[in-house]
């Protein structure tokens, strides 16, 4: 895997924190940990509290990072749009399912509206959803005969609530599916829910379209089953031999046809007319056929529309007193809501999954990169007599190294002539040009400066390193950066070292609260313990200071917090910062003993190493490790040279150092 693809997934893991903070305007916690993604709220005010990802690896497959982005913009539009009291009377009316879907079309419509970089990553979630979810229990249950619009109702409320809220994903994937919901369906047009759904602006409008849908499916449930309406379809051979024989049936039945004759006379009784069909008014038993047309209020007083829909839900689209919470109708308790299954629980499953699988498949993969750890060493007093030691340590090695530098760079700092351009200066040999039109005749000077590089010193400061090694790589990364700065070379200097999980910022204790959940005691993860890598110097720095000396002395003298090292990740930190540097020449120099150890699995930790390495040298990074006291730098840095002691930096180093530099 080349350090382009892991830069990528580091700019993902970052983006998606970002992002969510941005959005959101909160300081609502994304956190990266473990293998399962989810929500978690407050008791009190039912608001999110933070929201869990997994891990995710350097291997990540498009599916899970598609899942995982549409997961937290979903997750984000609640947080700007969903007024959590009307979502906790849904739970208190034991709706929370169905008040949930209804929500969900709405959040997710505003957040497409205000942001539209959301539309991609939602729209493949509802894709996911549908194919992945609904569309193996839709085959399942056609191969299983069901027939019942209330467990098909199970399956496709949720897309069908999305349908009518005109989300174009379930508008298509429903097109066919309509009339395996029968009455609800049908009942839904009637009661405008659609354009109900459409017009919500606020979760408490959300609660009232819910409660609506509640009742039309109760309703549905007590009306005559209308089954045979497909038949008719599927047989449209037999429907004329049908037709011929319902006539006579027809006229010896519905003899009560006799309304028409009736009306044509003139004559007829319209009041036992309107016995007959149940019309009982107020009125005075004249023809209400016509007159009762123009009169509005009596028919509203007994049309059955508004007041069925008034009656069932308690709501109507005027404000009225009707409207009041208190008159608001509790679902019916055989409401099957727990049924209903919303997007939320399947992208959390979908992330679950495919984050189990890429740990498995994957070679390397810490159980959270979160409490990791990239920023300038504290300023800290350090005892003058220190310093001045560590200085009268280098002053011998400083001048040989920086002379040699110099005269290295100078005789590579060439000026030169390239000639055949289409301007600049007239070029001798080039004007045999002229014969054949060709106005490549001149020449230009161009200069070759091997300062034009970036130099990064990452230093080992793990336990293994105490004492005499991390003394004299102190010394050394000290000596080296004195005389980069001196030739004015970007230059930075990092530490690194990992600590165990216990041994985590206590602000951080939160993350591993879930990791033996996670099969720690599996070896499902490489590395558990969080990665700490102090700046010394960094490349917006360009002196070499007091403060320098300072820092490099507290290395020198054991002074900062030294653990585990995980070198392999280290370098891919350290990598992606050089890799953002606009010099087209990139060195990094590691001072190490060379052997990754600390709080996971030693041997994941030693290949990885081995595979960051050829990344960053594919990646056109010089890579040189300079062994401390130690020759395990041989197996791991194609390009390494062993120091004992800091005099070896002129004469052994320094050759190394020279070739990495103006190859570079």
């Amino acid at each position: 895997m080349s350090l382009t693809k892991r830069a990528k997934m580091e700019v993902l893991r970052q983006s998606i924190r970002k992002v969510t903070r941005l959005l959101t305007e909160s300081k609502l916690p994304v956190i990266m940990a473990g293998m399962q993604a989810k929500v978690t709220y407050d008791g009190v005010t039912g608001k999110p509290t933070a929201v869990y990802l997994p891990s995710l690896p350097d291997n990540a497959s498009e599916k899970l990072i598609d899942a995982i982005q549409g997961f937290v913009d979903h997750e984000v539009a609640h947080v700007l749009f969903s007024d959590f009291d009307a979502l906790k009377e849904g739970q208190r009316m034991k709706i929370p399912r169905l008040l949930n879907a209804v929500e969900d079309s709405f959040i997710e419509r505003k957040i497409m509206a205000v942001y539209e970089g959301t539309k991609n990553n939602v729209s493949k979630m509802r894709d996911m959803f549908l194919d992945q979810f609904i569309e193996p229990h839709v085959v399942k249950a056609q191969a299983d005969g069901m027939t019942d619009p209330k467990q098909w109702w199970a399956i496709l409320g949720v897309c069908a609530i999305r349908a009518w809220a005109g989300h174009t994903e379930f508008e298509i994937y429903m097109s066919d599916k309509w009339d395996l919901l029968g009455n609800i369906a049908k009942l839904a047009l009637e009661k405008k829910i659609p354009e109900r759904l459409q017009a919500i602006t606020c979760s408490n409008e959300s609660l009232k379209v819910a409660i609506r849908i509640s009742h039309i499916v109760k309703e549905a449930e007590k009306m005559p089953e209308e089954k045979p309406k497909p038949e008719p379809k599927e047989k449209d051979e037999e429907k004329p031999e049908e037709k011929d024989e319902t006539p006579e049936e027809s006229d010896d039945e519905t003899e009560s046809d006799e309304s028409e004759p009736s009306d044509e006379e003139g004559d007829g009784e319209p009041s036992d007319e309107e016995e007959d069909s149940d019309e009982e008014s107020d009125g005075d038993g004249e023809p209400s056929d016509e007159e009762g047309d123009g009169e509005p209020s009596d028919e509203e007083g007994d049309g059955e529309p508004s007041d069925e829909e008034e009656s069932e839900s308690g709501l109507s689209s005027d404000d009225s007193e009707e409207e009041s919470e208190e008159e608001q109708p509790m679902p019916d308790p055989d409401f099957e809501d727990k049924d209903m299954t919303g997007i939320e629980d399947f992208m959390e499953d979908v992330i679950s999954e495919e984050a189990k699988a890429s740990v498995d498949a994957s070679s390397y993969m810490p159980y959270t990169r979160d409490a990791d750890k990239i920023e300038p060493l504290e300023d800290e007093a350090v005892n003058g007599r220190l310093i001045e030691a560590m200085e009268d340590e280098i002053k011998s090695a400083i001048a040989p190294v920086q002379r040699a530098l110099a005269n290295a760079f100078e005789s590579k700092n060439k000026n030169f002539q390239m000639h055949g351009k289409r301007s600049g200066r007239l070029s001798g040999p080039s004007l045999h040009r002229l014969v054949t039109n060709d106005g490549r005749v001149y020449f230009q000077n161009k200069e070759s400066r091997t300062r034009d590089s970036a130099v990064q010193l990452v230093i080992d400061i793990s336990g293994s390193m105490r004492g005499q090694k991390i003394n004299l790589a102190a010394q050394v990364a000290w000596a080296l950066t004195e005389v980069l700065d001196r030739l004015k070379v970007s230059c930075e200097v990092i530490c690194f070292t990992q600590h165990g999980a216990s041994s985590a910022d206590p602000k951080d204790k939160h993350l591993y609260r879930d990791m033996d959940k996670d099969n720690r005691s599996c070896n499902k993860f490489t590395r558990y313990g969080p990665i700490y890598m102090p700046i010394l110097k960094s490349w917006d720095e360009p002196n070499f200071t007091q403060i320098h000396k300072r820092h490099f002395t507290r290395v020198a003298k054991s002074q900062l917090q030294m653990g585990g090292n995980v070198d392999g990740e280290s370098l891919q930190y350290a990598g992606l910062r050089l890799l953002e540097r606009s010099e087209p020449g990139k060195v990094m120099i590691v001072l190490s003993d060379g052997q990754p150890s600390g709080d996971g699995r030693d041997y994941a930790f030693s290949a990885h190493l081995k595979e960051v390495v050829r990344d960053l040298t594919r990646s056109g990074v010089n890579v040189m490790g300079i062994g401390i006291c130690d020759g395990s730098v041989k197996n791991y840095y194609p390009k390494n040279v062993v120091v004992n002691k800091v005099e070896d930096l002129a004469g052994v180093v320094m050759g190394k150092v020279r070739d990495a530099l103006l190859k570079s």
